[in-house]
């Protein structure tokens, strides 16, 4: 009978040389924890820093947000309001044809009074279109405002997501 040795374990192949033997003199290594991303404990400021100007976007969104509602229900109220005089004035200038139709004396002065009315109806008109457009601009300020807040969001979420990685 012939004996043979057993053969070699199937990793002897793949197993990694043993450590070289650290001299008592050698410092410590240092190692970092764990868990810190790399780029937290490099430049722990800049992810602060996004993070402080995220808040402070956030915090300009909003008041825009509760100015531009004030603002609104301030031009909603005024558009009632001209509404409401545009419909007595129409009212007038009915009342004042049937005073022409009649050919009363009264008709000149009272249709100059009308046109005045009108007058002071389209400077109120005017005034409330250039508050519209005033109050369009400031909506685009907030949009602007949330697309930079999102961006930053993005942003500090998508170097995070790498950091951990």
């Amino acid at each position: 009978m012939t004996t043979t040795a057993p053969p070699p374990p199937p990793y002897a192949e793949t197993a990694s040389p043993a450590p070289a033997p650290v001299p008592a003199d050698a410092p410590a290594p240092v190692h970092e924890p764990a868990l810190a991303p790399a780029s937290i404990a490099k430049e722990p400021t800049s992810i602060e820093e996004q993070m402080s100007q995220i808040k402070e976007i956030r915090s300009q969104r909003d008041q825009k947000k509760l100015q531009l509602d004030r603002e609104r229900l301030q031009l909603n109220e005024e558009c009632l309001e001209i509404d409401e005089k545009n419909s007595l004035l129409e009212e007038l200038y009915l009342w004042l044809e049937e005073l022409h139709l009649e050919g009363s004396d009264q008709y000149p002065q009272l249709q100059r009074h009308y046109f005045k009315l009108q007058y002071i109806g389209w400077k109120r008109e005017y005034r409330y279109d250039q508050r519209m457009l005033q109050y369009a601009r400031n909506k685009l300020q907030l949009a602007q405002l949330d697309c930079q807040h999102t961006k930053l969001e993005l942003q500090l979420s998508l170097q995070l997501l790498q950091d951990w990685q």
